[in-house]
């Protein structure tokens, strides 16, 4: 039986997902799935976009967490800037995001903006 790692905290879901932005000169997203129980699922790329923004569907993000059952996502997304302060984009799509998984019963545990040189965490910084 394969044995899935905890995601137990940011740093964990940070080091899982980091790999996937390093030394991205886009911006990307994508999104972690956890069951129940916080175990990892999958990470799944959403988008990919340009050298400033990249498009996330809601609707994308959470038909990705349908179909693996996902009980919870935590959102990540590059910034290629190096700075890794949220855009006022980033505050409304975190909000729309939370909205909605609401509805679906989906917990948002967090959205993370990746850079070469850390992350900044919306659950960390109390904005979830």
């Amino acid at each position: 039986v394969e044995k899935k790692p905890v995601i137990e905290d940011t740093k964990t879901a940070y080091q899982y997902l980091r790999p996937h932005f390093e030394h991205k000169l886009t911006e990307e997203c994508w999104v972690m799935l956890v069951n129940r129980r916080k175990k990892w699922i999958k990470n799944h790329q959403i988008s990919k976009g340009g050298l400033a923004k990249t498009n996330v569907d809601p609707r994308v993000v959470f038909k990705v967490a349908l179909d693996y059952h996902a009980h919870g996502i935590i959102l990540a997304h590059n910034h290629p800037s190096g700075d890794p302060n949220p855009s006022g984009s980033d505050i409304s799509l975190t909000t729309n995001l939370l909205k909605a998984s609401r509805y679906l019963d989906i917990t948002l545990l967090d959205h993370l903006i990746v850079t070469d040189h850390g992350y900044f965490s919306f659950a960390d910084n109390s904005l979830i």
